[in-house]
């Protein structure tokens, strides 16, 4: 694995999954801040655990705060049981089509969604199926770094909350296509680990002091929902 690899654990963890999990109400997402240092020209993707309750909602959305670059937004979500992905650029909005089969509710799933910067393909893993949809994307978009992943909503609420468990979400630089053994020894990890390559919070409604001097975090802040965790800087380049 190459570039940049933030994992990010927040919540309890039920017993029915061995991870720390946050639990998501249908009426307040989830706010990461994003910030790290990539290098341009390079694929990129994230990742998530997630348990639906519900079979329409929103999974991940991204924005970046440098809103005069040509990413304006990424976006994965549910609608009717089917994932879809959505790039919104600066000239046009290009949306993949549905996933091929349904995802139960209820279940666990691993889901993954990237873009090779080469061809602009968009790149959906659903539990080990991937799927690339190639419907002449813009190529050699560049992600723009820092910004906000909101979990479980999107920012103009365009998808409804999700409702369900969220659990091991990762942002990948240089990476398009993440396999979920690369998240699963950090999610279940029970404070942070393997700093060189990984940041990882994980809470029970507090924060996690950082212990890297490359990872910050606000000490003793609130993790409610619908607030933001604390800030998570990355420098791959050290």
């Amino acid at each position: 694995m190459g570039g940049v690899q933030l994992i990010i654990a927040v919540g309890g963890q039920p017993s029915d999954y061995p991870n720390p999990v946050v639990e998501l109400d249908g009426l307040t997402p989830v706010d990461l801040i994003v910030d790290a240092t990539i290098d341009s020209d390079k694929d990129y993707s994230f990742s998530m655990m997630v348990r639906p309750t519900v079979d329409t909602g929103a999974l991940l959305h991204y924005k970046p705060n440098d809103s005069t670059q040509q990413l304006k937004e990424l976006t994965l979500y549910i609608s009717g049981g089917y994932i879809h992905m959505e790039r919104i650029l600066t000239t046009e909005s290009e949306i993949s089509p549905p996933s091929t089969q349904q995802i139960p509710i209820n279940t666990w799933h691993f889901i993954t969604f990237g873009i090779n910067i080469s061809n602009g393909k968009m790149i959906i893993n659903i539990n080990g199926d991937n799927i690339e949809h190639d419907n002449n994307y813009i190529d050699n978009v560049d992600f723009i770094i820092p910004g906000i992943l909101r979990v479980g909503g999107m920012f103009d609420q365009r998808k409804p909350i999700l409702q369900g468990r969220v659990a091991c979400v990762g942002f990948y630089g240089d990476v398009k296509e993440p396999e979920q053994r690369d998240s699963e020894p950090s999610c279940k990890a029970g404070n942070w680990v393997n700093k060189s390559r990984f940041g990882i919070v994980k809470a029970q409604r507090r924060a996690v002091p950082a212990i890297d001097t490359r990872i910050e975090a606000k000490e003793d802040e609130s993790i409610q929902p619908g607030k933001q965790i604390p800030e998570l800087r990355y420098d791959a380049n050290e």
